[in-house]
This record gives C-alpha cells, sequence and structure tokens, in this order.
C-alpha cells in the first residue's frame, strides 16, 4: 500500500438537495468532523459539490471514501428530461405501456386522465419470440428480425433501447441474446428488464425497464464527470452513491442499473437514523427531514426500515411504477422554499411550487417577490436573520416583510397574519406525510419517537409532534447535514427478488422449496457483493415473503424468521395484516414473491455520537416569538447549541440556534442535550 493511501483517512458524503448542497466528513482514525453547506447548482450539480470540496479544504487524496446522494434520478422523471427511449418487447405486446392496468386511479375526477408514456408508441417496436409462462421457450428469439427492429429503432433517433420480453423474469435467456445483440448494434444505452426485477407482472416491469433506459444515459454521464472532478483533487479512494434502498452501490453498479437512484436523496437521513436508534435502543422512529423544497416523512419499526417493492415515481394515481425496492418515504412540497399562493378560489395555499436555490426565498434579495415558508418563520421571530447558515448568509427581513405585505393585501391581512397562516398551513401538509408512514399503515405514531432533521425540521417538528400526539424528539447534531452525515453510516446493501408462488400448506413442518428458494437468492446476492467489494466477512441478510389469501390481487410483505414451517409463516402473515387493514380471514393463504437482501459494512463502525462539551461560552437572548399556542408574540429565550452543556434541561418556550437551523421548544416542552451531542425535546 502507498503513502497516499496510508494518509486516506476520511470519509466523505455529499448530499444534494434542491436549496442545498451538503458536505460531511469524518477522520475515522481521529473522530474529527467537519461539514459544509453550499448553494445547489441545477445547471450542473457538481459545481455546488466543488463549492463544498472547497469549503472542507482537503485533498481528495486524503478521502478513503466517497459517499453521494442526489435527485438527479427522480428530476430527470419528473421533469421528463431523459434519453429518447425505444422500447423492445415481445409481439403483440407494444402497448403494455398504454394499456397499463386498465384502471381509473381516481373515480370520481371526470378530468382525470392518463399519464403520457416514457416512450411515444412509433418507438414502441416488437420483435418475434416468445417464452412460455414456466419459463419454457416456444419460439426462439429471431435474430434477423431484431437486427430490423433495432436498426428502425436507430433511424427514429433512438437513444437508449429498453427490452422486455415476456416472461423473462422465468427464463431471462431471449433478453440477455437481444441485450448482446443490441449492444453490438450501436452506442447507445442498452437495458433489459431481467437486470432490474425477476418478478411477474408485465406492465410494471416493462416501466421499470423503460424509466432505467430513460436516465440512463443522463446518469451515466453525471457520474463519470463527477469521477472526473474527483480524480482531479487527486481522489484514488472508493466511490460509492446513495440508493433507494438505504444501501450504497459502486459507480459501476449505478451507471448501468442507474434507476436504483430513484430516491436517494432522502434515504440517507434515514439510514442515519436506524444507527441513532440502534445506539439509543430505540426501534420505533418516525423520521421527518425538511429542506429547502420538500418535507420527507419515513417509519423505522424495531429497527427496521419500511421498503416499497413497488413504487410509483410522481405518485399513484398518475405516476409510473417502479419494481425495485424503495423505503417507504411519503415526501410533500413543503420546504423552507414552498412558495405561498392565492388559487382560482381565493384560498392561501403552500407549496408545492418553491422558490429554490436562485433566487430562493424574498429574503434572499435575488429577485423573488412571493413569500416563502422560510420569510414566515423570518416574520414571526423563528429565524433569526443575522445568525442565517450561522452568519454566512447575509439575508433581508425587509424584502419578506414586503412580500408577506403585498400577498397579505389581497386577502386583507397584514403580513404577521399571513406568515402564521402560511406556517400553519405548512404544518398542516407536514403532518398529513407523517400520518401516511404511520396512521395510514397501521401505525399508531404515539408509539414513536420523532427523528427532525434537515434545514427546517427541529423548526417545525414540535408543532407535528403534538399533532400526532407524539411525546418525544430526538435532533441529532448538525441537523442540516443529517442526510449526508447518515450517508457515511450507511453499508452497502443488495437487494434480489423472484416470483414464487406457493399455496401455504395447512399441515406439515416445512413449504417444499421454500428454503432452497432462499438460499439461491442469498447465494447470488452473496456473490454480487464479492464482485463489488471483494471478499467480505461479516454479510447480513434479510429475507421477505409478498403473501395474499388465495383470490387476491395485491400482496403484503412478510418478514421471515428462521423458522418457515407453515404455522410460523402462517402467524407472522395474520400479524401483518392484521396490523395493516385490521381483520383477518380463514381463506387459504399463498405465497407469491420472495425478496432477499444483503448488507455489507464499508469498514470499521462509526459511531454517530459526538464531543458534547460546550464548544463556546454560554450566551442567551432573548426576543419576541410569535406562539402559534398563544396566537400571539411572547418573550422566548434564544439558546446557542454549541454552549450548551449535556444535562442541562431548557424550559419552553425557548429555541435553540444550531449553524443552520433553530430547534423550536413550544410551551409545555422541555429540551436536553444529552451525551454524544443529540438534542431530546419532551413533552411535560
Amino acid at each position: 500500500m502507498s503513502a497516499a493511501s496510508n494518509a486516506a483517512t476520511l470519509r466523505v458524503a455529499v448530499d444534494i438537495g434542491g436549496t442545498f448542497t451538503d458536505l460531511a466528513a469524518v477522520d475515522q482514525r481521529t473522530g474529527e468532523r467537519w461539514f459544509a453547506k453550499a448553494s445547489t447548482t441545477p445547471d450542473d450539480p457538481t459545481r455546488g459539490i466543488a463549492a463544498c470540496l472547497e469549503k472542507l479544504g482537503r485533498p481528495g487524496a486524503s478521502f478513503e471514501l466517497f459517499v453521494h446522494g442526489t435527485t438527479l434520478v427522480i428530476n430527470a422523471c419528473l421533469e421528463k428530461d431523459g434519453a429518447r427511449t425505444a422500447l423492445i418487447t415481445t409481439r403483440g405486446f407494444r402497448d403494455v405501456l398504454e394499456i397499463a392496468r386498465g384502471n381509473r386511479t381516481e373515480s370520481f375526477n371526470y378530468l382525470f386522465s392518463r399519464h403520457e408514456p416514457f416512450v411515444p408508441r412509433e418507438l414502441r417496436l416488437e420483435t418475434k419470440e416468445r417464452m412460455g409462462a414456466d419459463g419454457t421457450p416456444l419460439h426462439a428469439l429471431d435474430e434477423q428480425h431484431l437486427a430490423a427492429v433495432l436498426e428502425e429503432a436507430r433511424k427514429k433517433g433512438a437513444e437508449s433501447i429498453a427490452i422486455c420480453f415476456l416472461h423473462s423474469y422465468r427464463n431471462p435467456a431471449h433478453e440477455q441474446r437481444a441485450a448482446e445483440i443490441a449492444s453490438k448494434f450501436s452506442d447507445w444505452f442498452v437495458t433489459a428488464s431481467h437486470e432490474l426485477s425477476r418478478e411477474y407482472r408485465e406492465y410494471e416491469r416493462t416501466s421499470t425497464v423503460v424509466l432505467n433506459a430513460f436516465v440512463g444515459p443522463k446518469v451515466s454521464r453525471y457520474v463519470s464527470r463527477l469521477e472526473s472532478l474527483l480524480a482531479g483533487r487527486g481522489f484514488r479512494g472508493r466511490f460509492f452513491l446513495m440508493e433507494s434502498n438505504g444501501g450504497v452501490a459502486d459507480a459501476t453498479t449505478v451507471k448501468r442499473l442507474p434507476v436504483l437512484l430513484m430516491e436517494s436523496g432522502p434515504v440517507g437521513g434515514i439510514a442515519g437514523s436506524v444507527k441513532l436508534g440502534e445506539r439509543l435502543d430505540r426501534g420505533n422512529l418516525l423520521t421527518f427531514d425538511m429542506g429547502g423544497t420538500t418535507a420527507k416523512a419515513a417509519l423505522i419499526q424495531n429497527g427496521v426500515v419500511s421498503f416499497d417493492s413497488l413504487y410509483y415515481v410522481g405518485g399513484f394515481e398518475h405516476g409510473y411504477p417502479l419494481q425495485t425496492s424503495v423505503v417507504d418515504v411519503v415526501e410533500v412540497g413543503a420546504g423552507g422554499g414552498s412558495i405561498a399562493w392565492i388559487d382560482e378560489l381565493g384560498a392561501l395555499r403552500v407549496g408545492p411550487r418553491s422558490a429554490g436555490a436562485h433566487p430562493g426565498p424574498a429574503a434572499y434579495g435575488l429577485g423573488n417577490e412571493q413569500p416563502t415558508v422560510t420569510d414566515a418563520n423570518i416574520q414571526l421571530g423563528r429565524l433569526d436573520p443575522a445568525r442565517f447558515l450561522g452568519g454566512e448568509m447575509k439575508i433581508d427581513a425587509s424584502c419578506s416583510t414586503r412580500a408577506l405585505e403585498k400577498l397579505g393585501a389581497r386577502l386583507g391581512y397584514d403580513a404577521r397574519t399571513m406568515a402564521a397562516g402560511i406556517v400553519q398551513l405548512a404544518n398542516i401538509t407536514m403532518s398529513g406525510a407523517l400520518r401516511r408512514v404511520s396512521i395510514e399503515r397501521g401505525k399508531d405514531p404515539r408509539d414513536f419517537t420523532l427523528v427532525a432533521y434537515g434545514g427546517n425540521g427541529p423548526l417545525h417538528a414540535a408543532e407535528l409532534a403534538e399533532e400526532l400526539g407524539i411525546g418525544a424528539i430526538l435532533v441529532p447534531g448538525m441537523p442540516a447535514h443529517f442526510s449526508a452525515s447518515g450517508m457515511l453510516l450507511a453499508d452497502a446493501r443488495y437487494d434480489a427478488s423472484q416470483t414464487w408462488t406457493s399455496d401455504l400448506p395447512e399441515a406439515g413442518d416445512r413449504v417444499e422449496g421454500l428454503t432452497e428458494a432462499l438460499e439461491v437468492l442469498k447465494k447470488g446476492l452473496a456473490q454480487s457483493v464479492t464482485a463489488s467489494l471483494g471478499p467480505q466477512q461479516a454479510l447480513r441478510f434479510e429475507d421477505y415473503a409478498e403473501m395474499r389469501y388465495r383470490g387476491q390481487d395485491q400482496t403484503v410483505k412478510v418478514r421471515l424468521s428462521s423458522d418457515l414451517s407453515p404455522a410460523a409463516l402462517k402467524r407472522a402473515f395474520d400479524e401483518t395484516y392484521l396490523e395493516r387493514y385490521g381483520h383477518i380471514s380463514p381463506i387459504p393463504v399463498q405465497i407469491v414473491s420472495l425478496r432477499a437482501s444483503c448488507q455489507a459494512p464499508l469498514g470499521a463502525k462509526l459511531d454517530v455520537a459526538e464531543n458534547a462539551s460546550a464548544r463556546r461560552p454560554a450566551r442567551t437572548t432573548t426576543r419576541q416569538v410569535y406562539s402559534a399556542k398563544a396566537g400571539a408574540f411572547l418573550s422566548y429565550a434564544v439558546h446557542d447549541r454549541e454552549a450548551l452543556a449535556p444535562g442541562v434541561a431548557l424550559e419552553g418556550p425557548c429555541l435553540i440556534d444550531d449553524h443552520a437551523t433553530t430547534t423550536n421548544v413550544p410551551e409545555g416542552w422541555s429540551a436536553r442535550l444529552e451525551e454524544g451531542g443529540l438534542l431530546e425535546l419532551r413533552r411535560d
């Protein structure tokens, strides 16, 4: 090992949000930490990364590990900004994308219309082949005909090729050969459905591979550009990207399967929350991440994150299905930069449109004259203009006042009344996200602790907790950078699934073939880990089964234990079904699909705790802050978090200023800085 390699002790993570780009770094030898923040640069996100690296001030040669989370994939899909894609499919199935499920997701909306497919009909091309439902070839792939189809795609300007053949989840041989031919035909991006999903449902598989092909070229170019940026700074360490499943994947995998990054942005904080829960022995957590553009909520139960095996890009009603493992995140358009506006009926609305990084809230003074949630918080005294981003960013409170007065004049309200209404509406929207991941999933939020982070999360968390009856809130150290910090704690994670149908026997001590099928999945995962990371010793596996009552279409995901007897499986299914739907049935149960995940640590375990000793002299001031409970301005004590000593209890109402955020402690709540740098709020 070279001397340069020996000097590489830093783990660095960068998270790109809609408004800010955040960096967190830790020296795994000394435990020293660094944080940086810069405005996001949507035209070229690597500029925001470069700005953070400049603030870090350490050479790339000192980086042992670099982890990156990005919203590039989800934004490309929502904005339809991707490659011109051609779909090659089995003859007779070109319109699967348009027919979809044939359902009407908004039954009573007479203006309802289906979304436009990512691939226009002229580029949905058929070839001659047919695989049977049991995986037996019925008609061989006609390679001569396929060549003619590919030539047609090239003439029509295709930049990317998606291949999805009928029943390829059973036997991918035809897809594999077609992908091999297509890759040699031109230099376009080629992807086949079996690489992403080995489960049935033709529409969902087709949509998944089309999404991967659509974003493939853009993501590949971006990752290569980022690799060049890092290499130019002397980086020779390991490079990973945050996946939607809460783990990380190497750059080679991401370039081939970029759709795995669909929810890359929000999951870093969730991964960090899992590790935080492990340290505190708190398995039930609700995560709340409020940034500049959106707010995100997720649920962790018994230390396990809730996952969706079928995710809809853009929402179920008008979205596009993605048949891969995605953390169950609910995201709403309510962030610090969310714009307040008046709709056609004269009602005040907040979001989902955001002022973003440029021009940003009105207080930035960069030309935006529409008030945002941040402007409302400034007007209410909840944010101190002089300490915004620790004083690094100068903002003008008078610009916030003018924007609020201008909007308020249309409704007959002054600036302060408008600000209070904007905050209240934003809170209603965000509490809805927390309800969707808890109450609507059959979970009681009162049984969970809320973990609040992001640039605005701690400022709104207590009000949301009161709405849901939650009695405890955890605010980690440097909460505005917690998503980036969480990436440093994430493991590499690989998922596999397979359609595997079997009725659950009513007697006996085993389900025929179940153990063997799971072992095949796990063996394949272990091989994938070894290929990407080299030989590993501490692999951790999780097994799941998608199960349902016979005759049902939809399934519930059941976590499997070491006991795979029919009786144990039935008990686990009943418990899951009862929690979700409130009843169980005597109808026979079926297994439909099997899932397995494999997690591998990326190195020595990092401690989520920080040195909690006071880092500067105590400084407490007071200012007038609007209290939603009192409906009036009250005198709030304002504390400096970096000056707090562990164990000191602070009674509300008060504010606790951090480098890039503020924690609101309302009346009836108290706060205490714990050992390890964690701030805990409790309701009296």
